[in-house]
């Protein structure tokens, strides 16, 4: 698999365990997490050192020996330079803006393996169970004060990832705060980039996916009383434009196989294919508005990757900070349509 570096986006969405909307921001979510572990007594007021107070109680996860670690995963990550006193540390807060964003170091371990030279095979020695083969990532978090809905965005790569055990760290250090639940976290995959795939891009095929029982194709067999998991594929040699797909999709799923319907398949796909990327992007043949899952490869966005596959982390960040925006005014326009 390559390696390709790419970015993901999520939502952080406060959870209140009452109805009181003086809890219904991160400026009370902190105050009462900082107050729990101990760093408040009271609640404090001046924003910018809540989030400098919070910032250092996240490094703090950071900050010892060992790394955080994933044991069913078998997933570990850290950040190696975490003396923010003396300015060298991976992870940088932007107090004013309630961001803070970095470089983290992980990846698997567990995995007993010999490692010797491409160029001289005799030289080997082992990489053990509790080696980690470290990738260097990328992660950039608001927290915005006066609203109860965050953004963190990972940098992965389609090879390897530690996005799992960052969200787990994150829902850890966010969990058993009186008043409020454990946030969640959802991805979040902005429109602008699912029109940009659309607009250069075409329905390529169907994927239809469920269980058959044998009595049920229609035709005498002499294997009985079993379930076949079947999946049907429908692929178009030249593509299927978007006004067409209604009428083509309505005539598919009136297809049978035996006397089961396609339409009554448990999973029912459509693959949205594009024209400069060759990517492909599912959505729900049901969906009017093929909503898609685009995959946000950096490559595809002016940012530069070197010779070992790893993003310019500089271009990253002001990539991050630009996109920020446009997931909020996203975020702000749904807000909108669902209160009307």
């Amino acid at each position: 698999m390559a390696h390709t570096p790419k970015l993901e986006v999520f939502t952080i969405s406060l959870k209140t365990s009452r109805n009181d909307l003086s809890l219904y921001s991160f400026k009370a979510f902190l105050n009462a997490l900082l107050i729990k572990k101990g760093e408040y007594t009271e609640e404090e007021e001046e924003e910018n050192m809540i989030f400098l107070d919070f910032f250092k109680l996240f490094l703090s996860k950071f900050a010892s020996g060992e790394y955080i670690k994933n044991e069913r995963d078998k997933k570990a990550m850290t950040a190696f330079r975490v003396d923010v006193e003396h300015d060298d540390c991976d992870i940088t807060p932007h107090t004013e803006k309630n961001i803070i964003e970095g470089k983290l170091y992980g990846g698997k371990y567990g995995l007993l393996r010999t490692r010797s030279k491409v160029n001289d095979k005799a030289k080997q020695d082992k990489v053990q169970q509790d080696d980690v083969i470290a990738d260097q990532f990328y992660f950039f978090l608001h927290l915005p004060m006066n609203s109860h809905q965050g953004v963190l965005m990972v940098q992965s790569y389609t090879s390897e990832s530690i996005t799992a055990l960052l969200k787990d760290t994150i829902k850890g250090l966010f969990s058993n705060i009186p008043n409020y639940l454990i946030p969640d976290i959802k991805p979040f995959y902005p429109k602008l980039f699912q029109d940009q795939f659309k607009s250069d891009g075409y329905i390529k095929k169907y994927a239809f996916s469920g269980e058959v029982l044998t009595d049920d194709l229609g035709f005498p067999v002499e294997h009985t009383n079993d379930v076949l998991k079947v999946t049907i594929t429908i692929e178009s040699e030249k593509g299927i434009e978007y006004e067409e797909h209604p009428s083509i999709i309505n005539k598919i799923v009136s297809n049978r196989l035996g006397i089961k319907f396609l339409g009554s398949f448990a999973k029912k796909k459509a693959f949205i294919r594009n024209n400069t990327t060759n990517k492909e992007s599912p959505f729900d043949i049901n969906d009017e508005d093929l909503k898609i899952k685009p995959v946000i490869f950096l490559e595809n966005h002016d940012i530069t990757i070197d010779e070992n596959g790893f993003p310019d982390y500089i271009e990253l960040k002001g990539f991050c900070f630009g996109l920020l925006k446009v997931v909020y005014g996203e975020l702000s326009l749904l807000s909108q349509i669902s209160e009307n």
